[in-house]
C-alpha cells in the first residue's frame, strides 16, 4: 500500500514534463499562431496544453493525502498552500507590470487597471482589460484560480469534519458544476467541469490507498505499462470530450506511481529530472515572461536555424529563471520563518 511517505519522483518528473509542455504549446502559440508543418511543432499546438490537465489530476492526488484526519487542521493547511501559491505568483504578476512598460509588443495580449490587479491578486474570476480572454493580468493565472477555489473548499471541510473532510469535499466539487448558476460570479471556475480533474487525482489517491490495490503493486511494471499506454492512447483524442482528458490524465498520474520503484534519484538523469519537477512551478509561471520578452524583439518571421537557436537559448534562459526563482523565492527562508510563525501562533490559539 502507498502513502505520501514514499517520494513519488516520477510525479516530479511527471510536473516537469507538464510545465515545459505548457511553455512550448505557449510558444507555439506566440510565434506561430499554431500554424506550422514541423512534426514537433504540430505535437505541441495540438498536445501541450493537456499539461495543465496533468497539473490539475497531480494537485488532487498531493491533496487528498495533505487533507488526511491525521495529518493536518484547516488553518495549517490553507496557510500551507498560500505560502506555496501567493509569494511566487505575486511576484511574476508585478513583473508583467514591469514588462508591459517596457516590452508592450511581447504583452499586447494581457493589460490591468487597479480593479483587475486586486481581482488577479486574489484569484477572482474576470475578464481581462485586454479583451483578449478572460483571465488574470499574469495570464497563466487562470489555473491558479481553480487551484485556490479548489484549497479553500477543502479547507472549509477540514473545518467542517477532519474525519470526513475529503469526502465532504469530494462531494462539493462534484456538485458545484452541476448547480453552480451560469454567468454569475465565480462561474468560471465553480461551474466548469475542469474541477472534476482534482476530484480525478483525489480517486487516484483512494485507489492506491486500498487493500484492493496491494494486488496490484505485485505486479506493478505490468499495470504501469497498461496504464501508461491506456493514457497515451487517451491523451491522442483528449480534444473530443472532457472526459477523455481525464481519464488520460488520471490513467498517466497513475502509471507515474505505479512506476515509482524503478526511479532512483541518485541517477544522474534521473536527479535531473526530478529537480525539474522542484522547479516546475516557476518554469510554469516565468515562462510567459520569456517569451513576451523575445517576442517583442523577434516577433517578425525568423528563419528555421534562427528560430531553433533561439528556442533552445529561450530554453537555458527559462531553466536558469526557474532554479533561481525556485531557490529566492519558494525556498526564501524569511517567508519559510513567517509561514511557520504563522502556523505556531494558530496552534497556540486552539
Amino acid at each position: 500500500m502507498s502513502s505520501m511517505t514514499e517520494r513519488y519522483h516520477t510525479l516530479q518528473i511527471l510536473r516537469a514534463f507538464a510545465a515545459w509542455m505548457v511553455f512550448y504549446y505557449h510558444f507555439m502559440m506566440q510565434f506561430h499562431q499554431f500554424q506550422t508543418d514541423n512534426i514537433l511543432g504540430y505535437a505541441f499546438s495540438e498536445y501541450g496544453e493537456f499539461g495543465v490537465d496533468i497539473f490539475f489530476v497531480l494537485s488532487g492526488f498531493v491533496m487528498y493525502f495533505s487533507a488526511s484526519p491525521n495529518n493536518t487542521k484547516s488553518y495549517s493547511f490553507f496557510i500551507k498552500r498560500v505560502f506555496r501559491v501567493v509569494p511566487t505568483y505575486w511576484f511574476y504578476t508585478f513583473m508583467v507590470i514591469f514588462c508591459l512598460a517596457l516590452f508592450p509588443i511581447g504583452f499586447s495580449y494581457t493589460d490591468y487597471t487597479a480593479k483587475s490587479l486586486v481581482l488577479s491578486l486574489f484569484f477572482i474570476p474576470h475578464d481581462n482589460p485586454s479583451g483578449w480572454m478572460p483571465s488574470p493580468l499574469l495570464t497563466v493565472g487562470w489555473t491558479l484560480n481553480f487551484e485556490m477555489a479548489f484549497y479553500t473548499i477543502l479547507s472549509i471541510s477540514l473545518a467542517i469534519s477532519r474525519k470526513h473532510a475529503r469526502i465532504l469535499c469530494f462531494l462539493i466539487v462534484a456538485a458545484l458544476p452541476l448547480v453552480w448558476p451560469k454567468n454569475t460570479f465565480f462561474s468560471a471556475v465553480l461551474g466548469n467541469t475542469l474541477l472534476y480533474e482534482f476530484l480525478a487525482g483525489f480517486s487516484v489517491a483512494y485507489l492506491i490507498s486500498t487493500q484492493f490495490f496491494k494486488i496490484i503493486f505485485k505486479a506493478r511494471l505490468i499495470a504501469a505499462l497498461v496504464t501508461g499506454f491506456a493514457g497515451l492512447v487517451l491523451w491522442k483524442y483528449f480534444h473530443v470530450h472532457d472526459i477523455f482528458r481525464l481519464l488520460a490524465a488520471s490513467f498517466i498520474v497513475l502509471s507515474a506511481v505505479l512506476f515509482n520503484r524503478y526511479i532512483h534519484e541518485k541517477n544522474i538523469f534521473a536527479s535531473f529530472l526530478i529537480k525539474l519537477g522542484d522547479y516546475s512551478y516557476s518554469t510554469y509561471l516565468a515562462h510567459t515572461i520569456i517569451l513576451g520578452i523575445v517576442y517583442h524583439f523577434f516577433h517578425e518571421t525568423l528563419s528555421s536555424t534562427q528560430e531553433t537557436i533561439l528556442l533552445i537559448a529561450m530554453t537555458m534562459a527559462l531553466l536558469m529563471i526557474s532554479k533561481v526563482s525556485y531557490d529566492l523565492i519558494e525556498q526564501n527562508r524569511h517567508l519559510i520563518r513567517l509561514k511557520n510563525i504563522l502556523l505556531g501562533r494558530f496552534a497556540l490559539a486552539e
